[in-house]
């Protein structure tokens, strides 16, 4: 113990005596470490921490197979909770909104709407107050309400005598009951929960082609995940092969883990990976640094040695400096990384799931001391055997290192660098495979013209507007001020707007065909639209003609479908003038009766990606909203005005007609699609890759100037006589750069080799281009080499300008 104090402050005062060296490499290491940890920390927050619910693992999430979720409808969910014993428990959710008022200013709320038992599935346990009691989801209830923690603390000042208390929502009072735990956000982060009371349409047959619940269930005790799997897949097939006519769609369960993260995993883990290159670059750099160092205390550690310093001594002493230079960067990283995480959640890129749950936690602190204590062995044990090698004793003897040490530790620095060479190869090409791809990302036609459109959302409450007319007043009198604005094309509204919230997918009947066929569910994204709806968003008419003022309520119905939809269920033909029969809606604004709408298909139009850009669009049908309502709408304006002041002039028409409607997620409509998770995600990892081969290339660049700096000073004396012997300047050159160029040229073999053989990890991340695409390789090899001849060039300037007669004087 002794002598190993003793190493630790022989090697702190080491330290001490070369400032420069020391801060060169801590702030090199601080800057790899921090990032590793950062990135860990999203991995460790996100994948692999455990839900923050009661045996999570117990937990699974009802999806499509293949797809990261499903929309079910009411009779089958009712169906799953009477028949399948594997579930102990079964929940129901769906996604709303609703205007607070009574307190404050006019606010718009998210809302979950739950199952009465949401709370007690996840094994949550509220705050303040009591969570919802068995039958508070009937149609009969008390309304009752759960507030989020951010809510009670925002607007009711985290006063818990809120409990109790009522606020009003949509119009109607809801008793608070209690206050979530400060860290539940689940589902989707709501501001409020409520419990779903079922209409009394949505339990009818008619309404089982109606998908806008989502559902979680938790495995019975003793029943393992594959046999609750196989008993829910079983129910729900007998359910589908009943009701083949109305719900031909097949459900499966997955971990709710899984599908809460869904393909957020992969990609973090490649990312995770990334880092891990930059790091490992760095400490091939340190480690060329610490070779160069050691070159400098050959006589220090030679005397050592001859004074029966045995050769373990000195690499164990060289290994404390180097974790000691670890463990500095480390803490400072760990500083850098806490920052960052904080700074990470607030901005929220790429919607990525879980990620309010990060944290500097102790697996990612214990994560961040290993690390460090592995990089400092890393890259201190090689210069340290190699400094402590029998050959010291003999190069002091000779007052010079000997010619095979020189060739040794040239071949050591030399493969460190085609090793972090090889390392930044590899993330630049998969900078460039994820730049590429997201370019093309950007350049899919989304069916409609975003640009110059503005676009805000407004929500109704049921009670203030109980009709279809009520809620059609309110669109027309926000519409009328809106189209008269200079600088208008058109102006419309509509729910289910690509990119926006609501929507719904519903099952139709084409009349005058067979019933539906299995696996042919006929079945369409649904939305409802006013006039110059398709001329606000550029949506072009293919056949027929689209809605006008004329298609009016109690009027001929009328319908207008999309491409996908014509080729899918038409084969192409002609629909034009075919009627067909929505199910799973409501024919009034009560929702108290079940759909009976049957409409005439008056025009086809192009079809619109929605959500997901890189996916084919789906069947889609729009219904004229001047016949068939609804109360979650997006009003969009194509102008050329300046779109502050459309949006001014929208605020002002919703506060003339109904000033305790709040407006919400208002903008350009370019701007939504650009921020959508289909572009927000592709966006991030590829800028996070590219920041990480920007460092690794200027961490390789470095290297490479480095050893051609050191080797020019060892060969000072051979290009003395290179340039006595009549060597001229740009031969001179060329000998240096091409050794750097050299050097270079190995690494993007390797790397060249490794990306090709692993590419296939980032394939699930691509669109549009393989993980071999040429002209990415192409773009590597050649920008690699240029910079790599530049960052040679210095030290070959300065091989050229050698002196021959100081170069050959004795030392």
């Amino acid at each position: 113990m002794d002598a190993l104090l003793q190493d630790l402050r022989t090697a702190l005062r080491g330290l001490r005596a070369t400032p420069w060296f020391t801060a060169t490499v801590v702030a090199t290491l601080a800057i790899a470490i921090g990032t590793n940890t950062l990135i860990f920390s999203v991995v460790n927050g996100v994948v692999l921490n455990p839900l923050a619910f009661r045996a999570p693992e117990d937990l699974v999430g009802v999806t499509q197979p293949g797809e990261p979720s499903a929309s079910i409808s009411v009779p089958d969910f009712m169906d799953w909770r009477d028949q399948i014993h594997g579930l102990t428990a079964l929940a129901a959710y769906d996604r709303g909104t609703a205007n607070v008022t009574g307190t404050a200013e006019p606010a718009r709320l998210q809302v979950a709407l739950v199952s009465a038992n949401w709370f007690d599935i996840l094994g949550v346990s509220v705050a303040h107050g009591r969570a919802f009691a068995v039958g508070e989801d009937r149609p009969s209830a008390a309304h009752v309400a759960i507030l989020s923690d951010a809510l009670w603390r925002s607007r009711f000042g985290g006063d818990p005598a809120t409990v109790g208390r009522t606020v009003d929502l949509d119009g109607i009072p809801y008793t608070v009951i209690g206050i979530a735990p400060a860290h539940f956000t689940f589902p989707r982060n709501p501001d409020v929960w409520v419990p779903d009371a079922f209409p009394q349409w949505a339990l009818s047959p008619d309404a089982r082609g109606g998908h806008f619940l989502q559902a979680i269930g938790r495995r019975a005790p003793g029943t393992t995940f594959s046999a609750a799997r196989e008993e829910f897949n079983g129910v729900t097939e007998r359910i589908r092969q009943r009701y083949l006519d109305v719900d031909n769609f097949s459900y499966t369960i997955v971990p709710l883990r899984d599908q809460i993260v869904g393909d957020a995993r992969g990609a973090l883990f490649i990312l995770l990976g990334a880092v891990g290159c930059v790091l490992l670059i760095a400490c091939a750099n340190v480690a060329n640094l610490l070779l160069v160092r050691a070159t400098g205390r050959v006589s220090e550690l030679g005397i050592r040695i001859a004074l029966g310093a045995g050769r373990g001594r000195i690499v164990r002493q060289l290994l404390i400096e180097s974790v000691l230079l670890a463990l500095a960067g480390a803490a400072i990283g760990v500083v850098l990384a806490s920052g960052s995480i904080r700074l990470l959640v607030a901005m929220h890129p790429g919607n990525l799931p879980r990620l309010d749950e990060v944290t500097l936690s102790i697996r990612v602190l214990l994560f961040a001391v290993g690390l460090a204590t592995c990089t400092g062995i890393l890259f201190g044990l090689v210069p340290a055997m190699q400094a402590a090698s029998p050959h010291i004793v003999d190069s002091l003897k000779a007052g010079l290192r000997s010619a095979s040490a020189q060739r040794t530790s040239s071949r050591l620095r030399g493969g460190l660098v085609v090793a972090e060479t090889a390392l930044a190869v590899l993330l630049l090409i998969g900078a460039g495979l994820l730049s590429r791809s997201f370019l093309r990302l950007v350049a899919i036609d989304p069916g409609f013209v975003p640009q110059q459109v503005v676009k805000f959302e407004v929500s109704l409450p049921n009670e203030q507007y109980k009709t279809w007319a009520q809620i059609r007043g309110f669109t027309h009198g926000v519409l009328g001020p809106l189209s008269r604005l200079p600088g208008t094309a058109a102006a419309s509204v509509g729910f289910g707007v690509p990119f926006g919230d609501g929507g719904a997918t519903t099952v139709f009947h084409i009349d005058g065909t067979a019933p539906v066929v299995p696996g042919h569910a006929t079945a369409a994204a649904t939305q409802m639209v006013s006039p110059q709806y398709f001329t606000a968003l550029g949506i072009p008419v293919r056949r027929g003609r689209v809605f006008t003022e004329g298609d009016r309520p109690g009027g001929h119905q009328v319908i207008v479908v999309n491409e996908a939809l014509v080729k899918r269920y038409f084969a192409g033909a002609d629909p034009i003038g075919r009627s067909i029969t929505v199910t799973g809606w409501s024919d009034d604004s009560t929702g108290s009766t079940p759909v009976v709408f049957r409409g005439e298909i008056i025009g086809v139009v192009g079809d619109t990606k929605d959500g997901d850009l890189t996916k084919n669009a789906q069947p889609r049908l729009y219904g004229a909203f001047d016949q068939m309502s609804e109360r979650d709408l997006m009003f969009v304006v194509r102008t050329t005005a300046d779109p502050s002041t459309v949006l001014r002039a929208a605020r002002a028409a919703v506060a003339t007609v109904d000033p305790t409607i709040p407006v919400f997620h208002a903008g350009l409509f370019a701007d939504a699609l650009r921020e959508s998770e289909s572009l927000s995600r592709p966006r991030l990892y590829a800028a996070v890759v590219g920041a990480f081969a920007i460092t690794s290339l200027a961490l390789a660049l470095i290297g490479i100037y480095g050893v051609l700096a050191y080797s020019v000073r060892e060969r000072r004396r051979e290009l003395g006589i290179r340039v006595a012997l009549g060597a001229r300047h740009a031969q001179i050159v060329g000998l240096v750069v091409g050794q750097g160029v050299r050097l270079a040229a190995a690494g993007l073999c390797v790397g060249f080799a490794i990306a090709l053989i692993g590419g296939r990890v980032l394939a699930s991340l691509l669109y549009g281009i393989s993980p071999g695409d040429p002209p990415t390789y192409e773009a590597v090899s050649i920008g690699l080499i240029l910079v790599a001849a530049l960052a040679s060039w210095l030290p070959a300037r300065r091989a050229a300008t050698v002196d021959p007669v100081i170069a050959m004087r004795p030392e």
